[in-house]
Formats: C-alpha cells, structure tokens, sequence
C-alpha cells in the first residue's frame, strides 16, 4: 500500500509561480510606427496597422503593429482588435491597457505565434477585456522557458492592485509555459478553450489580495497535458470560483488547490472529466487556520494513475463536500479518497478498482468527518460492495474488524459472522449493515 505523504516544499515552486508576476514578459517601450484605421462598427484590423501574415521575418513589425492597434482602443471610437485569418508571428509581449475585445476570425483560423521562447503574448493591464475566437501558439516549437499565452497583469486602481472582468472564450492555446495566468482578478471566466501541452499549468489563478471576491468560471475547457504527463491542469487560489465541465487530461495534477494562501472559501469543483493524471485527480491542501469553507467537489469523473484521485490534507477544512463523484482506480495501492482533514462530508460517491489489489477506497482520518452512502467494488478479493465506512480496499472483514466508528448506512460482508439481528456470534459469513450506531447481520 502506498502511504501518502504531503510535502509543501514540493508543491512550493507552483505557489511561487502562482504569487509572483511574471518574471519576463517582454514589454518594452513603443512608439507608434503607424497609423490604424478604426471602421465604422469600431474595428481595428491589425492588417491596417501594418501586421503581415505568414512569415517570422515580420515578427518585430507585426509585434508593434498589434500593440499600436491595442493603443487605438484608448480615446477613440475604437472597441476592437480584429485578427483576420492568418498566423501572425510577433516578439514581444502585446500590451493591453484598456478595456475592448481581442478576436480572431476563428479559433484556428486567426493564430498569434511568439517567436520568442520566454515571451508572454498578450499581458492584460486593463480589466474588462475579452479574447476571443484566435488561437495562441509557440512560433519556435520546443518547450516554452517563463511567459504566459495570455498573462493578466495587475495595475494599480485607487491604491488596489486589482483587475476585474477579464473573459476569454473559444481560444486554442499551445506550447505555452503557462496557457492562461490570472492574477489578482475577479468576475474572470474563461470558456470554450481547448489549452494543450503547458509546461507549467494550462490555467493558473490566483488572487492574493481578496480570494473571496468571485464570480469566476471555468468552463467547458479541454486542457490536455503531453504525452509525458507534466505541470497541472487547473491551479486554483482564487475564492468564489467554480470549475466545471471541464475535461482535464494527462498531467501530474488535474486539478491543484494550492496551499499557503489566505483562506479560500466558495471553490465549485463540478462535472469535470479528469483523467490519466500522474499523481493526483483533484489535490486541495490548505495551511491556514481559517480554513475553506462553503465549498464542494461533486459529480466528477476522475481516474489518475497515482496516489488519489482525490486527495484533501494539509490543515483546516470547514465544511467540505465531496459527493457523487465517480473515481476509478487505476493503480495498484492507489487510494480513491484520501481525506487528512476534519470536518469533510463524504457521501454518495462510486468507487471501483475491478482487477486491483491494495487498493483503498475511502480513508480519512478525523473523527468530525461524515462519510456515508459510498459505493466501493472490488473484484479481486470480494465481489460485494462496501458502502461508507472509514478505510477499505474491497476485502471482506472479520466480526472482529467491524470498525466501531462506522457511519449509519455503511455495508460490508461479514466473512466470519452468522445471520442474526445483531452481529455477535459466528458463522458461515452474512452482509453486515450499520444501523442506528449497531451492526446488523439479519
């Protein structure tokens, strides 16, 4: 069996990743090298400003061509940046200082390429932006080395470092360090975006300053990982955020929680698809003494190939709520929930590990939590479910084992007990069940 051990110094890089702005953005001075043409509906085409598709030779052009077009969008009737079928190589990052839209003519058709390995594309110093129907890629291949495809950089608003109502939706993003960083922000969503092979994370939020104002969205994204799985799906610090519908496939973590943070209360972890993850399906791990709270991971389908597919430790956790969720296991000795924190709500989730042994289904390890209703099948050393219950790997229990602090509702079969209205005596083997704090083998 393996035993789980949760390390803040192997997960400190990430937090650092996550707290500090990026190191390397490329923002330089501009000056205006032409004059862009705005239409009648308040469009700018970058072609008017003199970009040139098809060729990295016109990455330095094309890179002061988006940015003049960006600074249009201030004083102007302008309100937005159109990018015409075409892939655009730049150098540099492309600065966005107030508020419009950034669209393409289609998620593959209109393509931004950085040609510089260590560039972020697009740094969002505005809020009320949205990006929309292009796509972001790594014009040179390779690994990306820091940058973001599309870094949302705070600015300062009445002595508040703080953005608000950044959108993105129906992007592809590729080969970036990290696909989408939002920092410091709120009422963000990001939608309809397919974020493939990030060396970091393909979403990373975090909002230091106050994580729990919300109405941030994730939804309905693909975030694949490589083919070596790598970095994590979705990093979360942010309060009042809800992922969902998500698929999220071949990382090391699926989705991360990130520790030492300020208390993060509001996280709606639901229906999301969550597969071949290295080492964790969903891993939330808090450090402060106040704790999560109002929060829930429910109805999502995981199968990782690690330690958990979800894993809760670290601290304080209030009122957590894992249920209806549908976990299989996929390695030997792997666990499906691991809960080292009071005060969690474990119910009505499916768990099967059909050809596995050593497997453990739930086991947490406070007396506060509520685990009840849970279905665990295994048919490697028991063909009979076990629902509830505090730590099980699918095998049959000795009268002797029954465990004492079992919640009502727990189900397992009694190898050794004998069918009677309670389980005292032996036998030949009965079903046990838990009912009113007592187990009943009739």
């Amino acid at each position: 069996m393996k035993q789980l051990r949760f390390s803040f110094s192997r997960l400190l890089p990430l937090a650092i990743c996550l707290t500090a702005a990026l190191t390397s953005t490329r923002t330089r001075a501009h000056t205006p090298m032409s004059t862009c043409t705005v239409d009648a509906n308040g469009w700018i085409n970058v072609v008017s400003c003199g970009a040139v598709a098809g060729t990295s030779a016109s990455a330095s052009t094309n890179r002061s061509a988006f940015q003049d077009a960006a600074d249009a969008m201030a004083g102007s009737s302008a309100s937005v940046l159109y990018i015409p079928t075409g892939t655009y190589y730049i150098d540099a990052a492309i600065n966005l200082d107030y508020p419009g839209v950034v669209s393409g003519a289609g998620m593959t058709r209109s393509v931004v390429a950085n040609d510089t390995p260590s560039a972020t594309t697009f740094v969002a110093r505005s809020g009320f932006i949205t990006f929309r129907d292009f796509s972001i890629v790594n014009g040179r291949g390779g690994t990306r080395t820091n940058g973001a495809g599309i870094y949302v950089s705070p600015v300062v608003v009445s002595g508040t470092t703080y953005t608000h109502g950044i959108h993105a939706d129906s992007l592809y993003l590729e080969n970036q360090y990290y696909g989408i960083q939002v920092v410091r922000s709120a009422n963000w969503d990001i939608r309809h975006c397919i974020i493939n092979f990030s060396t970091v994370a393909g979403v990373a939020t975090n909002n230091t300053y106050n994580p729990d104002d919300g109405d941030n969205v994730l939804a309905d994204n693909v975030i694949n990982g490589d083919t070596t799985p790598s970095g994590v799906g979705v990093e979360i610090a942010n309060g009042g955020t809800k992922v969902t519908g998500n698929k999220i496939n071949g990382h090391i973590y699926g989705i991360n929680v990130v520790p030492g943070m300020n208390p993060i209360p509001d996280i709606q972890i639901i229906g999301n698809s969550i597969e071949n993850q290295r080492d964790y399906g969903i891993l939330w791990l808090t450090s402060s003494s106040a704790g999560v709270t109002q929060s829930q991971i429910v109805s999502n389908q995981i199968a990782s190939h690690g330690y958990a597919d979800i894993a809760i430790g670290g601290g304080y956790v209030n009122g957590l709520v894992i249920s209806d969720n549908q976990l299989a296991l996929t390695s030997a000795g792997q666990y499906g929930i691991y809960a080292d924190a009071p005060d969690l709500n474990i119910s009505g989730n499916n768990i099967s590990a059909p050809t596995l042994s050593s497997t453990v289904g739930i086991w947490q390890n406070y007396a506060s939590a509520v685990v009840s209703n849970n279905y665990i099948m295994s048919t490697i050393a028991n063909p009979y479910p076990y629902v509830g219950g505090l730590l099980t790997d699918g095998t049959p229990l000795p009268l002797s084992l029954l465990p004492s602090n079992a919640s009502d509702g727990s189900h397992v079969f009694c190898y050794n007990c004998a069918v009677a209205a309670t389980c005292s005596t032996t036998g030949s083997g009965a079903f046990a069940r838990r009912i009113g704090g007592a187990w009943v083998c009739n």
